[in-house]
């Protein structure tokens, strides 16, 4: 599921094989007192992918992305997975009261 991959400046990265569509960019975070880079994917993009390419079902896919690639700690480079707003399942709407939709 995972590969690594190493950038020019000599820092590997760990990238999600078969997703290249769904990677939306970069981010830098501290592990330990030391800069790491991961790369952030659409969770959206990824289920479309699942679901055209493996012909999975929607729900069958967020299973998927939950037990294969979120679940799935591969160390400090580990991928960022980010769910657009209106595919939370909080409520967004200022309301203090914690209950999901």
């Amino acid at each position: 599921m995972f590969k690594k991959l190493t950038e020019t400046d000599g820092e590997a990265v760990l990238v999600i094989d078969g997703m290249h569509e769904a990677l939306i960019g970069e981010c830098t975070t501290w592990d330990h007192g030391s800069r790491v880079t991961r790369l952030i994917y659409d969770a959206a993009i990824i289920i479309n992918v699942l679901m055209e390419r493996d012909k999975m079902s929607y729900y069958d896919a967020k299973d998927y992305i939950a037990f294969n690639i979120e679940d799935a700690f591969m160390g400090p480079t580990t991928p960022i997975i980010m769910w657009p707003c209106e595919m939370l399942e909080v409520d967004l709407s200022g309301d203090d009261s914690g209950t999901a939709h």
